[in-house]
């Protein structure tokens, strides 16, 4: 394994000296095997010039600096690692403290598998694949890493993505600040991603994605989406799993179509759940928004807002319970059918049945049963007359014992 430092300030691609940028001094060739140092002919003063020289499971060092570059990593480099001056320090959701940045104005092409891009500064994009794909790093292989990055777009339109997935499967994005895109990430037809832990902001859309299964998205932070869409999928496939995310927009998460996903475990800007309180909690939209399970929720955000940057889950919130009519009813054991829908309305409420319980004096004959819920579950409770003369009015005040 070798590992090439770059250790310009400032470089660029042919041309662009003629606009006044000045070039780099030589790069350092490090065999991270024998420890052996050499100088390295040709002085890569850009970063494509030493993906170029490069190996598969090679190291890319690049100093802090502005490289206007658009970098292509051809087939036969897999395992190439390209680092950044802020490598390993997080930029997402929980960003670490970054020192001066190592800055690409345009992109990276990645056509090797297992290729790490960790540690820059990404600005506007670059023209890839001969014109056909525009993206701040475009993926056409398979497990490659993207990590510790800030994405800033150009924010003038919706024309391309901070991390555009081509073809291949098990990406994973990590640890990322994303903004001022069309889309953060978008994701073609494949499977197995994972998306954790970044800081999706001022985007037209957070994620995008057709005919995606296996996907995990989690740990995210999702706000300022111009087209009010965190998460916008098409045709999903099986195994989506999109949980323990803070949404801050209207339309949280859009369904379009395909299998059923797990919504669940995420933050909705308020605690009563998605979609709830109009103009307050954000949503699930798209043409098929049953699709999306969202029970149970965090009543708060992910992690907790009070300042502790930490990995402690916020509450999480259940849903109300359903409502069941009659709430308590007190029904003759003789009757079989009758005691199987207060066993069923029992049930839904989440309550148990009981038989004469002489300290509350509900149904003291023995021959009737009642529903004893949680005081917070009676609030319909209508203190029905017993058929026989008596009253299950105490029901409630028995409840406190079953708290």
């Amino acid at each position: 394994m070798r590992k090439f430092t770059i250790l310009s300030a400032l470089v660029a691609l042919t041309g662009v000296a003629a606009l006044g940028i000045q070039t780099a001094s030589a790069a350092v060739c490090v065999n991270d095997a024998t420890a052996d140092t050499c100088s390295v002919p040709g002085d890569h003063a850009t970063i494509q010039a030493a993906v170029t020289a490069a190996g598969p499971d090679d190291t890319i060092v690049v100093a802090s600096g502005t490289y206007v570059e658009g970098v292509t990593v051809p087939a036969g480099k897999d395992g190439l690692k390209i680092q950044g001056a802020n490598a390993a320090i997080p930029a997402g959701r929980v960003p670490g403290i970054r020192g001066a940045e190592s800055i690409v104005d345009g992109g990276f092409l990645l056509q090797s598998d297992a290729v790490e891009i960790d540690g820059f500064t990404i600005e506007n994009g670059a023209t890839l694949f001969g014109g056909g794909s525009i993206g701040g790093v475009l993926i056409a292989s398979d497990n490659d890493v993207v990590k510790n990055n800030i994405f800033d777009g150009d924010g003038t339109g919706c024309s391309y993505p901070a991390v555009h997935h081509s073809s291949g499967n098990g990406l994973q994005v990590q640890n990322n600040e994303i903004f001022d895109w069309c889309q953060g990430v978008f994701l073609n037809p494949s499977s197995g991603h994972i998306i954790e832990d970044n800081n999706f902001h001022d985007n037209a859309v957070g994620i995008g994605s057709d005919g995606q299964s296996s996907l995990t998205v989690q740990f995210n932070e999702f706000s300022s989406s111009a087209f009010d869409e965190g998460i916008g999928m098409g045709t999903a496939g099986t195994g989506i799993v999109i949980n323990n995310n803070n949404f801050r927009f209207n339309d949280a998460i859009n369904h379009y179509g395909g299998n059923p996903v797990d919504g669940s475990n995420n933050y909705w800007d308020c605690e009563e759940g998605p979609g709830q309180v109009a103009g307050v909690c954000t949503a699930i939209g798209g043409s098929s928004p049953g699709q999306v399970s969202f029970s149970p929720w965090l009543c708060t955000a992910y992690p907790n807002p009070d300042g502790v940057t930490n990995d402690v889950l916020g509450a999480l919130c259940p849903p109300p319970p359903p409502v069941c009519e009659p709430i308590i009813e007190s029904i003759s054991l003789g009757n079989p059918g009758l005691q199987a829908i207060d066993q069923a309305c029992c049930a839904v409420q989440g309550a148990a049945l009981i038989y004469d319980d002489p300290e509350s004096d509900v149904d003291t004959h023995g021959d009737y049963v009642s529903c004893v819920v949680h005081q917070s579950k009676l609030s319909g409770f209508r203190g029905n007359s017993d058929p026989r003369g008596g009253t299950i009015a105490k029901a409630a005040a028995q409840s406190s014992v079953n708290k």
